[in-house]
């Protein structure tokens, strides 16, 4: 007697009593329900992981197939996701490009209600429609969305209810704009904007270090960065190591970016009498 005073008081009890009050309601030997049941049970008491007041989705189901959908464990409502994707991946672009973009939000509703808007955002400020035109300056441009969504509904396949509100985009898309880099060995000097672009190398300034390779034809070895930097240090790695960065004489040169906007570059220049005997690397480094 004790051992079923013990299972009366626990919490199995309360569920299958409901069980009982389940299958008294469908009807003694009915193979199915007909319809969905309303959970009406005393305070405290539950269904499994049915409450008070909620629907079980009883209809053309067993009493067995009732009693296993609820011990089944539920999870809690899952509230709507945002990412976004573009045309142009995120990252470095030369200042003065222009960039048409088209954005792809991809909204996610999970167990919230249906979609009101998605606004997209450009460095904050709302712009209307997916698509944006950027051109490239320099710092960052930062691209982010905002979905806006009803309410979602109970269910009993997960727990609570998504409120009426708004997610944000769990990705932002960044474009970070910098001057180029030109630099080589080359028979003359670089006197504008052509020239000084088919030198035989270019990085984005976004790196701040880089290699010039001599090679052993050429006698002039020529940088050119923006005005807002200098040439820090020159090192040669084929003698010794050896700091040549006196050797490169400093003037200035006008230069057109990607968008054919000009602006001031410094021109740094090593000329010597006789080519080198074979490559030196001479490695750079920007400040």
């Amino acid at each position: 007697m004790a051992d079923v005073e013990s299972i009366y008081n626990s919490q199995k009890k309360d569920l299958l009593y409901a069980i009982l009050k389940v299958q008294e309601a469908a009807g003694i030997g009915a193979n199915t329900f007909e319809n969905d049941l309303n959970v009406t049970l005393l305070a405290g008491r539950t269904l499994g992981k049915y409450q008070n007041g909620q629907l079980i989705p009883a209809a053309g189901k067993t009493a067995v197939e009732v009693i296993q959908m609820a011990i089944a464990e539920l999870p809690n409502a899952l509230a709507p996701t945002l990412s976004m994707t573009a045309n142009f991946a995120a990252g470095n672009r030369e200042i003065g490009e222009q960039l048409n973009i088209t954005f792809w939000p991809n909204f996610v509703q999970n167990n919230g209600g249906s979609l009101i808007d998605i606004i997209c955002k450009k460095n904050g400020t709302p712009f209307i429609g997916a698509t944006n035109v950027l051109n490239v300056v320099a710092g960052s441009t930062t691209y982010t969305c905002t979905a806006n969504y009803n309410a979602g509904v109970t269910s009993p396949s997960y727990i609570g209810s998504i409120p009426a509100g708004s997610v944000n985009s769990s990705n932002s898309i960044v474009y970070n704009g910098f001057y180029r880099y030109f630099f080589g060995a080359t028979a003359t000097i670089p006197s504008n904007n052509a020239e000084v672009r088919s030198l035989p190398n270019n990085i984005l300034g976004s790196s701040n270090t880089f290699a010039l390779n001599t090679g052993n034809t050429q006698t002039q070895f020529v940088i050119v960065i923006p005005n807002s930097k200098t040439l820090g240090t020159v090192i040669d790695a084929n003698a010794a190591f050896q700091d040549i960065t006196a050797d490169f004489v400093q003037d200035s040169i006008t230069m057109l970016d990607a968008g054919g906007n000009s602006y001031t570059a410094k021109r740094y220049v090593k000329t010597q009498t006789v080519p080198y005997d074979s490559n030196h690397q001479l490695n750079v480094t920007i400040l």
